[in-house]
């Protein structure tokens, strides 16, 4: 809110445990997610991204204790796509009637970590799913929990993965199909009040609340970190100029490159990440 001519921020929980609760504030940072709350409060909508359509792309997250026996400890970490190992994805098929189009596995001290992307007809086929025409099709009231359960630990044994699940997180399901981003990655919030005494409020998203990631490309992390950097670039330029027009060019600037970084797109958009730096001039290609 704007009053007495500055930006306070009012959370609910306090942040402050003790005295008022409200923050004064030049600029916002939302890293709050895909539904950012702090987004939709501002009055910023998404446009939807992906397959867009319910159960086109759907994952299975599943976590199995580590105890570091020395078959354990020989395991390999792999990421696999059905187009570069069909007879392996053929065999899972044949075994357990789970079609997969991607299996990842990576391992920690403490955890085995293994994701797999099954189509939604094996998991109508399977029982992990029990009906296709529900208006959510991974509702808990529509997911076999132990049905998927068993899917998970054939796949980890499949991979002589030990299928003793993790105490707090054993198996998940989410669906991927549809994505959210924002149009822009910055927003100055105005007041009837605000002046250049008192500029408006600059608010800039990043991560998953700017742009979320199609999971099978892994982009979530690189471009979580690069719209960062960008949101940081684009407050720089603000606090030089204050100049609404010149921070919209430079974020836009930003935005239109992130927006096409792909795995297939990086060695024409991205230049090496051992130059990377606040400037986006280091780490994009073609920035002007």
């Amino acid at each position: 809110s704007f009053t007495n001519g500055s930006w306070c921020v009012t959370t609910s929980p306090k942040v402050l445990e003790h005295g008022v609760n409200g923050i004064g504030a030049d600029a916002i940072i939302c890293c709050d997610g895909a539904a950012s709350r702090v987004a939709h409060a501002f009055g910023c909508p998404c446009v939807a991204a992906g397959l867009g359509k319910d159960g086109k792309a759907i994952g299975v997250v599943a976590n199995f204790v580590n105890a570091r026996s020395k078959d354990e400890r020989n395991l390999r970490q792999f990421s696999w796509a059905r187009q570069f190992n069909a007879p392996l994805f053929n065999d899972i098929k044949t075994k357990y009637k789970a079609d997969l189009e991607n299996v990842v596995y990576y391992s920690s001290e403490a955890t085995h970590y293994m994701i797999f992307t099954p189509t939604k007809q094996s998991l109508l086929e399977t029982g992990c799913v029990r009906k296709a025409d529900v208006p959510t099709l991974l509702g808990a009231d529509n997911v076999d929990m132990a049905q998927l359960t068993d899917l998970a630990k054939n796949i980890a044994c499949h991979f002589n993965i030990p299928p003793n699940f993790t105490p707090s997180q054993s198996v998940s399901i989410f669906d991927f199909s549809e994505t959210k981003r924002h149009e822009r990655a910055i927003v100055l919030a105005e007041d009837p009040e605000c002046s250049e005494e008192h500029p408006p409020l600059v608010v800039c998203f990043c991560g998953d609340a700017l742009l979320e990631p199609f999971w099978p490309e892994g982009l979530g992390i690189v471009r979580g970190f690069l719209s960062a950097l960008d949101c940081v670039s684009s407050l720089q330029v603000w606090a030089q100029t204050k100049d609404s027009e010149a921070v919209g060019r430079h974020s836009d600037a930003c935005y239109k490159i992130l927006k096409s970084v792909a795995g297939q797109t990086r060695e024409m958009t991205l230049k090496p990440a051992a130059e990377w730096r606040l400037d986006p001039a280091t780490r994009y290609k073609g920035f002007k």
